[in-house]
């Protein structure tokens, strides 16, 4: 049986990104969340059951990643008169991969590679079995495509009830804003730059203090200004600190928002933003 509940989304998955990100860090391996293509507020699901299968899912691609990335992508299609949507989830990791041989075998029985990587990685091979009973249990399925040493994407989906979209309003305050984003990492300037530019947004990128300072100088020149400052606080150094404080010492900057971002990228902390 389900136990369907009304959810915030934003919050469930901020909360499940929050709670499962010490895995990567232990790992040293960046965690991204992109939920840019995620346009509800709120539907019922039974949270605990699709808690369980992002864990599984999820604790399974940072339990496989030497190096690099795991990207958690959520999307929903649009609700139908009914109030029915389909929430879907894409997990990407830069991994070990699954031999395309043992694919169609993949949620019936997780087979290791080889008895070392058993040694190595542990665990019962149980995880993608419960994962797929669950996504089907809640009128969805699981997929997945691989090849060995490039990483697998696994791809979910469940229903969702009584589903209501988000306020347009809730975005059109980013329309026009201009945004710079200090990041060296690619893949998540990727997620907070695509957030942006798809609520109307431009988007500049600077890699280090020394670049951002560059941008921001040209734009004084040019009697211009930005509403918005996203830091990788990981790239904090003296040419940000003394940056932060040439902004805030321009009377005409007063109205500009500095945020520090983490190693994985919160979207909670870019969509609560508003700019006015």
């Amino acid at each position: 049986m389900l136990d369907n509940i009304e959810v915030d989304l934003d919050k469930f998955f901020d909360e499940f990104a929050n709670g499962i990100v010490f895995r990567a860090q232990e790992k040293n391996i960046d965690l991204l969340i992109d939920m840019t293509p995620l346009r509800l507020e709120r539907a019922k699901v039974d949270p605990h059951r699709l808690r369980q299968i992002m864990t599984n899912i999820v604790g399974n691609a940072i339990k496989f990643t030497e190096t690099g990335y795991v990207r958690i992508s959520v999307m929903s299609e649009p609700v139908n008169e009914a109030g029915e949507s389909v929430l879907t989830c894409e997990i990407v990791d830069t991994g070990a991969g699954i031999a395309e041989d043992r694919l169609g075998s993949i949620f019936e029985q997780f087979t290791q590679e080889d008895a070392s990587t058993t040694r190595k990685f542990g665990g019962t091979g149980l995880g993608l079995t419960i994962a797929k009973k669950l996504c089907m249990l809640m009128g969805g399925n699981i997929s997945v495509r691989s090849m060995i040493g490039e990483g697998s994407t696994f791809l979910f989906s469940v229903k969702l009830l009584d589903s209501v979209e988000k306020k347009k309003s809730d975005l059109q305050s980013l329309s026009q804003c201009s945004v710079l984003v200090l990041e060296d990492n690619d893949k998540q300037y990727e997620i907070i730059s695509r957030y942006f530019m798809v609520n109307g947004a431009n988007v500049e990128r600077a890699r280090d203090g020394a670049e951002a300072a560059a941008i921001v100088a040209e734009l004084q020149q040019n009697n211009a200004c930005l509403d918005l400052i996203l830091i990788d606080d990981q790239l904090i150094d003296k040419d940000v600190i003394t940056l932060r404080h040439d902004i805030r010492s321009l009377q005409e900057w007063q109205a500009t928002k500095i945020i520090y971002t983490t190693m994985m990228v919160e979207r909670s902390s870019v969509s609560s933003t508003k700019l006015k």
